[in-house]
């Protein structure tokens, strides 16, 4: 029997992970695990050195330094999301339609690498299920990949007004990566794909106007195509029928051939107690299992035994030939024996029906598999839809990959009641069925196939729109709830933060709710509506990411102590550990020991030049570059810590020559040319006409002190209001 070797199979994860730093991401999808989320995907992504499992509190501090330098937006659906948000990601809920898409965009400084396709932000969607993606890496260089670019940020425009208020997250992903596109090719020649959705119109009439009006469809392929709960209109014979209808009356379609793929529920992986004798069951599927490691299976239909050889049926359909010895000694060896029974979900009545009015063949994929040498159950979640067509005399075959099955929901309906898809189409020259794309098909005669209707989990309305946004104020430490409008006839209700109670109530909650004195808790980034018992998770969004401490100690630290860490005379870690472990009395201690009486100038001097050198390093991200100006233990910290101490531990001369000095380095401050180059100029012009009006405040008077005005004209220049927006 001729053996065929497994494809590679690479995971979602596997291609995500690139060794070059990302600079922002977005991700869409249906179903949601944050946990799975934080601990496998922002960890590859984000490049997290600490263990989600044995080191939590340092991988959560860890995840939000890094976060505040990576934006990452996510956005899902709002009834099919899973509580457990720990990181301060920006997490955005739609309520307003069925949200069924699945992508991940990471921006990168040469490129952006792009997963598109059927898996979900779940460990099922990323590794354990069989899923189908289009990976590409889109080069700011190639005007086809731009074109891409542009499509899927106008998608992810409309998702954002979906999702409520705007993304400050995906605002800066759309600045880094709109700097990158704008010396890029403006128009692409040959489109090698185009991205499509349904936010506007339905999917599927988008997808046939691809394909030339005066062409001929020769196949059509569907595989998966009912599955998931979105689809509980499945089993509606008109609904889908007339979805095969509307494709093959697009266009001449007469002699046109159907391919139906399923998930195949059974195996076996192993033979049953009694094998029969292949002539027993000629015509059936049956399975040949070599050793080795992992084993290798193979499926074939037996057709005739002699003497001397066995002819079969491969998984492709082909007839070929067997020694009949082989064969024997693998049936002695019970390395041959029946498959299980051919059973899958699917409509029975649908494909009966097709059946009739023309020819059908239909294609399992086995769910049950070696993985290396383990057997294991891999769920067909993979979603694809092939035309094949003739044209001129030429053959092309028309591939759409991406988040829909086949159904009027998902292909034909259109807003508000359709769902929100995307998807690739990609034209390949030939002709391309179902098991020429996915190799690990198996054919399966149509009257051994048992199709089962797929049975859909009940599913209640999420209560969480009652909570029509939440946000925290990491500067004035202020939760803000807002209650949607017209809640009617309210049970009993808690709100709650971990163990909080921040309200209750036996009557509708309407207008805004504000908690002061809120912290937001390294462990938790979403609030608990609890009604009759029930629980319904909300996530909290962050109005500034940049401004939230990793560490709620570092935003006490006083003015010693942030010169002493940023002139690097302690370390982060150090200072963090005294100061938590020891209190104040000890981390006076330690500054006693590396200032003595205080601090010098030479201290301010170096930390000046310190955060300059931070801000000017190059490949440094708009995130960051923020962060580091307007963070805790930023820049703006500083110097609102130096405007404090006017009137204790510094006079207000001395505040005003040492904001001079921060004005002087930072308008000398040459920023690296990278496309993120006016917007770093433009968030650093900001703060410095902020110092400029803060000396302004402070500057000293000449009278009775003649030494001051060298020192006054010396910094003139820069001191003096001024209008340009470009420090250089």
């Amino acid at each position: 029997m001729t053996k065929r070797s497994a494809p590679p199979r690479r995971t979602a994860l596997e291609c995500l992970e690139s060794q070059e730093s990302c600079l922002g991401a977005v991700f869409c999808s249906y179903t949601f695990d944050p946990i799975f989320f934080e601990s496998h995907v922002l960890r590859a992504i984000l490049k997290l050195q600490s263990d989600p499992d044995e080191q939590l509190p340092d991988f959560l501090r860890e995840g939000l330094k890094a976060l505040q330098g990576v934006p990452v937006a996510c956005f899902v659906d709002a009834g099919a999301r899973s509580p457990g948000q720990r990181l301060p990601y920006d997490l955005r809920l739609i309520f307003a339609r069925v949200f069924h898409p699945k992508l991940a965009l990471l921006v990168h400084h040469d490129h952006a690498n792009l997963l598109l396709g059927s898996g979900n932000l779940t460990r099922g969607g990323y590794g354990d299920n069989t899923e189908l993606w289009f990976p590409r890496k889109l080069r700011y260089s190639d005007a086809n990949d731009v074109a891409a670019l542009h499509a899927l940020l106008g998608f992810l425009a409309g998702v954002e007004a979906l999702s409520g208020a705007p993304s400050p997250q995906l605002a800066l992903v759309r600045t880094t990566l709109t700097g990158r596109l704008a010396t890029a090719p403006a128009q692409a020649d040959a489109r090698t794909f185009h991205v499509l959705h349904s936010l506007q119109a339905p999917l599927l009439p988008a997808f046939l106007e691809l394909i030339p009006r005066d062409a001929e469809i020769l196949q059509l392929g569907m595989l998966a195509p009912f599955f998931e709960r979105d689809d509980q209109q499945a089993a509606d014979l008109e609904q889908v029928q007339s979805l095969v209808s509307y494709i093959l009356a697009s266009r001449n379609s007469h002699e046109a051939e159907l391919d139906l793929g399923f998930g195949w529920q059974g195996g076996p992986l192993g033979p049953p107690t009694v094998v029969p004798a292949l002539e027993q069951g000629l015509g059936q599927v049956w399975v040949h299992r070599t050793p080795g490691e992992p084993p290798t299976i193979e499926y074939f239909i037996p057709l005739k035994c002699t003497t001397k050889t066995v002819r079969y049926l491969d998984h492709r359909l082909k007839e070929r030939s067997w020694s009949r010895e082989d064969a024997d000694e693998a049936h002695a060896a019970r390395q041959l024996y029946p498959a299980a029974p051919l059973i899958a979900n699917g409509p029975a009545r649908i494909v009966e029906a097709l059946a009739k009015q023309r020819e059908l063949r239909t294609w399992l994929l086995p769910t049950l598999r070696f993985d290396d040498d383990r057997p294991v159950r891999r769920p067909l979640h993979a979603k694809l839809l092939t035309i094949t067509t003739e044209r001129r005399g030429v053959i092309t075959t028309h591939i759409l990959v991406g988040s829909p099955n086949a159904s009027g929901r998902a292909l034909l309906h259109p807003p508000p009641h359709g769902n929100v898809e995307l998807a690739v189409v990609l034209s390949l020259e030939g002709a391309w069925s179902l098991p020429d794309l996915a190799p690990d098909l198996i054919a399966c005669p149509r009257d051994q196939l048992q199709l089962a209707e797929p049975v859909f989990p009940a599913s209640g309305a999420n209560l969480g729109h009652w909570i029509s946004d939440a946000t925290y104020d990491p500067r004035t430490r202020e939760l803000h709830v807002v209650w949607a409008d017209g809640i009617a006839d309210a049970p009993t209700w808690r709100l709650l933060y971990v163990e909080r109670q921040l309200a209750r109530g036996d009557a509708p909650p309407s207008g805004e709710l504000r908690a002061g004195d809120f912290d937001l808790l390294a462990i938790c980034c979403e609030l608990t509506l609890e009604i009759t018992g029930v629980r319904y998770s909300v996530p909290i969004r962050v109005t500034d990411l940049g401004a939230l401490p990793v560490d709620p100690v570092e935003a006490q630290y006083g003015l010693a102590e942030l010169i002493a860490l940023l002139s690097r005379r302690i370390g982060r870690e150090r200072l963090r550990h005294v100061a938590t472990q020891s209190g104040r009395q000890g981390t006076s201690a330690v500054l006693e020991t590396i200032f003595g009486e205080g601090f010098t100038p030479t201290d301010i001097f170096r930390t000046w030049k310190n955060l300059a050198r931070d801000l000017a390093e190059e490949n440094i991200t708009l995130a960051a570059f923020r962060h580091i100006l307007a963070g805790p233990i930023g820049v703006r910290a500083v110097w609102q810590r130096m405007r404090e101490a006017v009137g204790g531990d510094f006079t207000r001369e001395v505040v005003w020559f040492y904001g001079a000095e921060l004005l002087k380095t930072f308008s000398e401050l040459e920023l690296p040319a990278d496309p993120d180059q006016p917007s770093k100029r433009a968030e650093l012009a900001h703060f410095l006409n902020d110092l400029r009006a803060d000396l302004g405040a402070l500057a000293p008077a000449i009278q009775g002190r003649p030494w001051i005005d060298p020192i006054l004209r010396f910094y003139q220049p820069l001191t003096a209001p001024s209008e340009r927006h470009d420090p250089a």
